[in-house]
């Protein structure tokens, strides 16, 4: 199989599965086009994943389950023979608009690690946007290590990011699913703790295992903070703080503890002030206390930083953005507090730009509807006016608007 791209270096796709006959063939078909060499390993596979994986031209190869994912990932990496390695899961695709710059990232690149955008997909139709180490420079001595949520170390210790997109699909999967795969990564994080238990990467991911269970927030919000603890003892590098707040700032939120979502928002905005993700909790905190101008200082420094974001991608200096597609709920507490505020110059600004945000059209009801209880009568209709104008196919807007 070659490349529709002649020029050098060449490139590998590792990836592992195992029972992913309903996802594989869409992940290998969108690399067979930009790869030289397609290698699945299988762990263990009872349906028709192995034979779709051949059939498409991929070689598989077998390595028995030791509740390991950094082994099942190294054994791919022994197969592959490109100077590059592109790594990834089978409830992934690569992004087809961004697949062309493939091959030029890996010419340019002057280091042993890329980093890939990773569009987050869920079941709501929302997104969030990750950076991921999944470029990998073939015989650097690179190796995976973490027993789940496994990450790259060796090489010469740099990873630089790239424009190349994959597409996750395993959130889109249904609720008790999902729950299932969070339980059984929540048990290898603690075997892997019990073999580490001073291992900071371990730590941020017990968290993030146990905020994805509904039953859990309190035994998160003590992870959560057992890893912020471990990150200032060991002097953490600056990529690592959003993924510790953001399961602290989930805790505390799903339990219900304003006052400390408020206090811990802005110890993470002192930390990181380009980072919109606390903004986020701070906009839910203050609406909850009541704090109507510090609703619409946060909202309108989120708004700043995800539309800078947004334009400028490649100079995000963080790994996540977990609040990429939650601007039309930020938006619309923006809305609310303007409301009691009685600033209706800010309420139609802000209207008029939360009619232009993904997903916006549940939060636009929300927004006429609490127009209305307020008995804003006018500016409801107003304002109702004009999303028919700008969203005509919303048929449940009024047909005199």
């Amino acid at each position: 199989m070659s490349s529709p791209q002649t020029e050098r270096p060449s490139l590998s796709l590792c990836l592992i599965a195992r029972n992913e006959e309903a996802n594989i063939a869409r992940a290998l078909g969108s690399v067979r086009p930009w790869v030289d060499q397609m290698v699945v390993v299988d762990t263990g596979s009872t349906d028709r994943t192995v034979q779709i994986a051949r059939e498409l031209g991929a070689e598989v190869y077998h390595h028995e389950w030791s509740h390991d994912f950094a082994a099942a990932r190294n054994a791919s990496l022994e197969h592959a023979r490109g100077d590059w390695l592109l790594v990834m899961d089978a409830d992934e695709e690569l992004d087809q608009e961004s697949a062309p710059l493939l091959r030029p990232s890996l010419a340019a690149a002057d280091c042993d690690c890329l980093l890939l955008e990773i569009l987050q997909l869920s079941r709501d139709g929302a997104h969030t946007l990750q950076m991921v180490p999944r470029l990998l420079r073939n015989r650097a001595g690179i190796r995976f290590q973490g027993l789940v949520h496994e990450y790259p170390v060796g090489g010469d210790g740099r990873a630089l990011r790239s424009r190349v997109r994959l597409v996750h699909h395993g959130f889109v999967q249904a609720p008790e699913v999902l729950e299932a795969k969070a339980r059984r990564n929540l048990e290898l994080v603690r075997r892997w703790l019990r073999q580490e238990p001073h291992n900071l990467e371990a730590r941020i991911y017990q968290a993030q295992s146990l905020m994805a269970l509904p039953d859990q927030a309190g035994e998160a919000l003590d992870a959560a903070r057992k890893a912020l603890a471990l990150a200032q003892e060991q002097g953490a590098a600056a990529e690592q703080w959003p993924r510790i707040y953001h399961p602290l700032l989930m805790a505390l939120t799903r339990l219900g503890r304003v006052d400390e979502v408020a206090a811990s928002a802005r110890r993470c905005l002192e930390l990181l002030p380009d980072y919109p993700d606390p903004l986020y909790s701070l906009t839910w905190a203050e609406v909850r206390r009541g704090q109507w101008e510090e609703v619409c200082r946060a909202a309108r420094r989120f708004s700043v930083l995800q539309k800078r974001w947004r334009e400028f991608p490649e100079q995000y200096p963080y790994t996540q953005n977990l609040t990429l597609n939650l601007g039309a709920v930020v938006m619309r507490r923006w809305l609310a507090a303007a409301l009691q505020l009685d600033w209706e110059a800010e309420v139609r600004e802000v209207f008029t730009r939360l009619l232009e945000e993904p997903a916006a059209e549940p939060e636009v009801r929300r927004v006429l509807k609490g127009l209305a209880w307020a008995k804003k009568t006018a500016l409801a209709q107003e304002l109702a006016a004009q999303a028919a104008r700008r969203h005509p196919h919303w048929r449940w807007l009024p047909a005199s608007a």
